[in-house]
């Protein structure tokens, strides 16, 4: 980071701060009056935090991102849109806005859907389902290769344990304690690699 980012940094970090532990000072006297010691510049607002203004709404006016406040009053009037009208309605007004923030390629509203297998469904809240194509969405050989990476250290831990458990030097002179605690070791070991291989049944299914 060059040095002018990294003094606007700090001292956008350091307005937070000062605001911050302002707001915080009625309800945490103390800890705030420390931070506020140790806090560079401090002294050139007040020597204590206690009597320092409190911080006004106009001291953020030219941190205001007009553009920012608009966008999130456009959300605001969907979502306002959603409680008094139906869904499809809405959903077809918005498709152009709603592929933009949601970085998808296409919405389309559709009575019903016959071919549910390749796609994840989300019901929003009782009022219609949210389906997406499971391919668009899943990189199914990358997480095909995460999940290989995940099964080759787990098998190579239970094929330890298992020589470990068969062997009858083991089985006569450990103590019992910790023959069963392996025991149950080696059975999660198990379990986690069933549930692995099963997953990936089902994406070379899908894939």
């Amino acid at each position: 980071m060059n040095f002018f980012n990294s003094f606007w940094s700090k001292c956008v970090l350091h307005f937070i701060l000062s605001n911050i532990l302002r707001l915080a000072h009625p309800a945490m006297p103390h800890i705030t009056e420390e931070l506020w010691q140790v806090l560079p510049g401090t002294n050139d607002i007040s020597r204590s935090i206690a009597i320092t203004p409190f911080p006004n709404v106009t001291n953020f006016n030219h941190s205001r991102n007009t553009t920012v406040e608009k966008n999130v009053d456009y959300l605001l009037s969907i979502l306002n849109d959603f409680t008094d009208k139906s869904v499809l309605p809405i959903l077809q007004e918005y498709t152009g806005t709603l592929v933009k923030l949601l970085k998808i390629t296409n919405i389309e509203c559709i009575d019903g859907l016959d071919d549910k297998e390749n796609y994840v469904c989300h019901n929003i809240d009782g009022i219609c389902n949210l389906y997406a194509d499971i391919k668009s969405i899943v990189n199914f050989e990358r997480l095909m290769t995460r999940l290989n990476d995940q099964l080759k250290p787990i098998e190579k831990k239970m094929e330890k344990l298992q020589r470990k458990i068969s062997d009858i030097n083991y089985q006569t002179y450990a103590p019992k304690e910790l023959q069963e605690k392996e025991q149950t070791a080696l059975a999660e070991l198990i379990n986690t690699a069933k549930d692995i291989h099963s997953t990936l049944k089902q994406l070379k299914a899908l894939r």
